[in-house]
């Protein structure tokens, strides 16, 4: 996904969600996710998902996608990052291939 690409679906959301609350903005991600076909993949890290990580230093936007080491985005809610990182091309890989992908 390009840069412009990234900026566009994080104003996106934003403007989706400006005065949701984070529980909503979730639930609102997830929908979305299963409306594009999309798999939110679970981890067993501190954000829950697979390319989303909690960054403590960031009170508004605490969560983080990240995929190899391009970022994402700062998101709300780790369902934001996590459908964030669900529109990759390496993550779309990740859920269509037999075994797991390591990137």
């Amino acid at each position: 996904m390009a840069a412009a690409g990234v900026a566009e679906v994080e104003a996106e959301v934003e403007a989706e969600n400006e005065g949701v609350e984070p529980k909503g903005a979730a639930n609102t991600a997830v929908r979305q996710a299963e409306a594009e076909g999309l798999t939110l993949q679970k981890s067993n890290n501190t954000a829950g998902y697979r390319g989303v990580h909690k960054d403590g230093q960031n009170g508004r936007n605490p969560f983080v996608a990240k995929v190899r080491n391009r970022y994402l985005g700062s998101f709300a809610t780790a369902e934001e990052a996590a459908l964030a990182y669900a529109r990759t091309s390496e993550a779309q890989a990740q859920v269509t291939a037999s075994y797991p992908v390591r990137w």
